[in-house]
Formats: C-alpha cells, sequence, structure tokens
C-alpha cells in the first residue's frame, strides 16, 4: 500500500488564507461602513444638546456635512464667482468665522474674542442651532443658540466674552450651560441651565415628532429646522393676542391636527433645495398635467390643482373672518361681487375649474410693450374643466367690460380638449391651445421632480431666450452682478402629498 503524503504544511498555509481573508473581509465591511458614515451620515448634531419638551422652533446649520453634500456644495457655489472669493470654498474654517461673525455682530463689547484664529477656531466645532423655547402663553419664547465645541476648557474661558459680546446693546441676561461637547446659550438668566436640566429628560434629537418629520423631508443636508406642536399653538396664539383678530373655527380646528414639520436644506443636481414635511390634511387633487402641457417656451407658470367641495371648505373658513373684520356678510361679499363683475360664487366655481395654471411666454414683442399694448404681453391661463360652461362665465365678463366701454374681443378665449384657454393676446391664446411639452424639457424635469404628483407648481425658467440677463443689460447691471446671475437657470415650487405626508420642495438650479 502507497501512504498517502501528510500535507500539514498546506493546511496550515490554507487555514491562514482563510482566517487573512476573514479578517481582510471584516475589514473592508467595517472600512465601508465608516466610508459610508463619512460620505452620506451626519454625525453629532445640535438637536441631541436641546430638550424636546417646550421647543417650539429649530434650526441647525451644518458646517461639516456628509461628503456627499460637501461635493455637491463646492460643485455648485464656485459656480458664482462672488460666492467662491466670499468663502474660498477651500475650508470649513472660513465658514466658520463668518458664522461667528455674524453671531458676533459689529458693536463693540467683544473684548477676548476679536481674533479668531487665537480665541475662537481652537474650540468652535462645526455645528450650530438657534432654537426657541417656551416660556408660557402669552410670553415671548427663549431663544436660544447651541454651539459645538472641540475643547471643553478652552471654551469655558472664552464663554465669559462670549455672553458679554451677545449682551451688548440690551438689558437682558444671557446664561450658559455645557450639555456634552455643545454649548448653550440662552437669553435670561439661568435659562441655559434649565434648558440642559430638562434635556436631560429627553433630547429634541429622540423626539418621535423630530424624527418623523425630519426624516420625511428627505436627505440629509446643511441646514435641518423644525417647527413643533406647541410652536404652531403659540404662533397662533400671537396673532389672536397682538392682532386682536379672532381666526375662524375651521383654521383652529385644522390647527389642532397639526404634528409638527420638518425642513431640511441641501445641494444636489448642482442646485440648492429646501424640502418641508407635515402631516397631510383633506383630500387634494394633482394639477401636473396642466402645467405639464403648457408650451416648451413657458417662461413663469403658477399651478394649483382644485379638489371637488374647495369652495364650500373656503366659505366655512372665511365666512365669520369675513364678518368679524369686515363687517360683511358672504351674501353681501357675493352681491359686491356681481356688481362690479356681473359673476356670482357659482360662476367662480366654475371659472376656475378643476384647477388652473397662470403662464407667460417667453416670447415678448419688445416694440408692443414699449407701446404700453396690454395685448402684446403673452400671459395667459389655462383651465382644466368644462370648456363650453366656463365659456358662458367668460361671456359674462365680457358684457361686463363692455358696460364699462372695453370692446368685446380684447378677452380672447379658446378650448383646447378638456381646457378652456383665456388670455388678452390672441397669439399667446393659439399657441396656449396648439402647443404643449413643457414637461419633457430638461428644466422642468430638474425644477419640478414631482410634477405628476403635485397639487399645486410654481415655475421660473431664467433661461428661456435669456430674458434675464437681457434684463440685467438693460438696467446696466454692473460686470459683477451679470456673472453672478448668470449661473442661475430657474427656480421650481412644487407641492405634493404622499400617503399621510404632505410636502413642499423649492428648487434653485443652475446651469
Amino acid at each position: 500500500m502507497t501512504d498517502l503524503p501528510a500535507q500539514p504544511a498546506k493546511s496550515r498555509k490554507g487555514l491562514a488564507l482563510a482566517a487573512g481573508g476573514a479578517v481582510l473581509a471584516v475589514a473592508a465591511v467595517g472600512g465601508g461602513v465608516w466610508g459610508y458614515q463619512a460620505y452620506f451620515g451626519q454625525g453629532d448634531q445640535p438637536a441631541q444638546a436641546l430638550p424636546a419638551k417646550g421647543l417650539l422652533g429649530y434650526v441647525s446649520l451644518d458646517l461639516s456635512p456628509n461628503g456627499e453634500q460637501l461635493l455637491a456644495a463646492r460643485s455648485t457655489l464656485k459656480k458664482f464667482p462672488a460666492i467662491a472669493d466670499e468663502i474660498k470654498l477651500g475650508g470649513k474654517d472660513d465658514l466658520r468665522k463668518q458664522v461667528f461673525d455674524k453671531l458676533k455682530g459689529d458693536g463693540p463689547g467683544c473684548g477676548g474674542l476679536e481674533d479668531y484664529d487665537k480665541d475662537v477656531k481652537p474650540w468652535l466645532g462645526d455645528r450650530v442651532a438657534l432654537a426657541a423655547l417656551d416660556a408660557g402663553e402669552g410670553e415671548s419664547p427663549t431663544p436660544v443658540i447651541v454651539l459645538q465645541t472641540t475643547d471643553h476648557a478652552k471654551a469655558a474661558k472664552a464663554v465669559p466674552s462670549l455672553v458679554k459680546c451677545l449682551e451688548q446693546g440690551g438689558d437682558d441676561t444671557t446664561s450658559s450651560a455645557f450639555n456634552g461637547d455643545w454649548l448653550v446659550l440662552a437669553d435670561g438668566a439661568g435659562k441655559a441651565e434649565a434648558a440642559v436640566k430638562a434635556a436631560k429628560k429627553g433630547t429634541l434629537a429622540d423626539d418621535d415628532a423630530f424624527s418623523t418629520w425630519t426624516d420625511a423631508a428627505g436627505d440629509p443636508g446643511i441646514v435641518t429646522g423644525y417647527g413643533s406642536t406647541l410652536g404652531y399653538e403659540r404662533a397662533l396664539g400671537f396673532i389672536t393676542s397682538d392682532s386682536g383678530m379672532k381666526l375662524p373655527d375651521e383654521v383652529m380646528k385644522e390647527a389642532k391636527k397639526f404634528t409638527g414639520a420638518g425642513l431640511v436644506g441641501r445641494f444636489r443636481d448642482g442646485g440648492l433645495e429646501i424640502e418641508v414635511a407635515s402631516k397631510a390634511k383633506g383630500s387634494t387633487v394633482t394639477s401636473g398635467d396642466i402645467v405639464s402641457s403648457l408650451p416648451k417656451s413657458t417662461v413663469a407658470a403658477l399651478t394649483i390643482g382644485l379638489p371637488e367641495g374647495w369652495r364650500a371648505r373656503v366659505e366655512k373658513s372665511v365666512g365669520h373672518a369675513l364678518e368679524d373684520e369686515v363687517g360683511m356678510s358672504l351674501e353681501q361679499a357675493e352681491a359686491m361681487l356681481t356688481q362690479q363683475t356681473g359673476l356670482d360664487f357659482d360662476d367662480i366655481e366654475t371659472l376656475l375649474g378643476k384647477g388652473l395654471s397662470v403662464s407667460v411666454d417667453s416670447a415678448f414683442d419688445d416694440e408692443a410693450m414699449q407701446q404700453e399694448d396690454p395685448t402684446a404681453i403673452p400671459v395667459g391661463i389655462k383651465i382644466k374643466g368644462d370648456p363650453d360652461k366656463i365659456e358662458k362665465v367668460v361671456e359674462k365678463l365680457r358684457d361686463t367690460f363692455g358696460a364699462q366701454g372695453m370692446p368685446r374681443g380684447f378677452l380672447v378665449s379658446k378650448k383646447s380638449g378638456d381646457y378652456e384657454i383665456i388670455s388678452v393676446n390672441p397669439k399667446y391664446a393659439d399657441k396656449l391651445a396648439d402647443e404643449h411639452g413643457l414637461g419633457d424639457t430638461a428644466t422642468f424635469k430638474k425644477l419640478l421632480p414631482n410634477a405628476d404628483d403635485s397639487v399645486g407648481s410654481f415655475f421660473l425658467d431664467f433661461d428661456a431666450h435669456d430674458w434675464l440677463d437681457d434684463l440685467f443689460k438693460q438696467f446696466d447691471a454692473p460686470k459683477d452682478v451679470r456673472d453672478n446671475v448668470a449661473p442661475l437657470s430657474g427656480i421650481g415650487v412644487s407641492s405634493w402629498k404622499d400617503g399621510d405626508e404632505a410636502h413642499v420642495l423649492a428648487k434653485v438650479a443652475t446651469d
């Protein structure tokens, strides 16, 4: 029998390779997690230093955002010469200095904090927040500043000068307290200490409503904001007490359903966007099909969808307020409307249909505009509804205008499928009826990414026929101003409903 050769060395080598591979795999996973957190994660935030109970509102600024945001911010801001020169985009120290200078102000009384590199940089962290804490019903809220610190001892040494700096020009006492690596400064003796003590029982960062709505506002960015239920109640109370105005019962009833709102400001797609999320209320109807169907040459459009029963809700919410504030009933208001326009409330409901868009085209007739001819303005209304019924309302308007000496042809109307077109510009009325495609343009998709689900929207295209650049040239704006306006390509604002969540997204896009 032939003995099989023993291979202990090879077995040990294989075991070592397997173990080494396992270690490398664990290291790779760990490194991947670290890399993911560094690129996408936020790190510690000022909300960890504030109490959830009694907080009215909160906004934080992150000067050291995750890698994704940092790259997006640099690629966006470097397009604007003035911003690039001001903050030097190369490091966060410049940003921190500017934030501190804003907090410090320009007045005297900041002795001990004059040299930023020596007195502030050694202890100031990358995150700062402003908040308002409740001081009781009918009382002004307590302003609070939270600063991240990197060296507790040096920060504590700077506190007296910082407090003196914040108190300049005022009589109030600024209190201070530390909560871990966070320096809390509050307006009022003992207020900062009380805030830190309250935070021990529950921080804002751990509050369910705060987490729910700031998470709902989308991916993290450089700014995070939050408004609490209590904050909304206090705001309404301030409005009623300060103005003496009684808000409609319907408004107060809806206010009780408010569960908070979150906000995130971030850089994305070469621009800046702000998203707000809160609990959705009532029924809605989308209007994306209206704005998407406008001509490609549209430069601006304001669009809204109107759900069934909207008129009854409006009358219910404003009826009592109208009587209380103006001393006029809904019936009297309708009579006045009829006297002035020939329309009643039923006509208005018919005229507005299921939604509409007020739009402006980029094809301006400069010569006619200079002659102050209103029919040269390419502005019009596209209404989704029953064109035949809407046309009858338009005829009533023509009768009213005719009685006032205006020609009947001044108001142009056209039917286009399920839409009624109204304009004072005949050429633009034809364009609104016959041309489409705005929703297919790259600018539209960038500015209104949720157009299909939008309840309402605003669209403004700066690049259409270069009208913004031409406008600044006509006003002889300095070249540096034009250079800093040139990168802007448009602004978009849209609102939509996603399940039980209501969202609003505002975007500023660049070329």
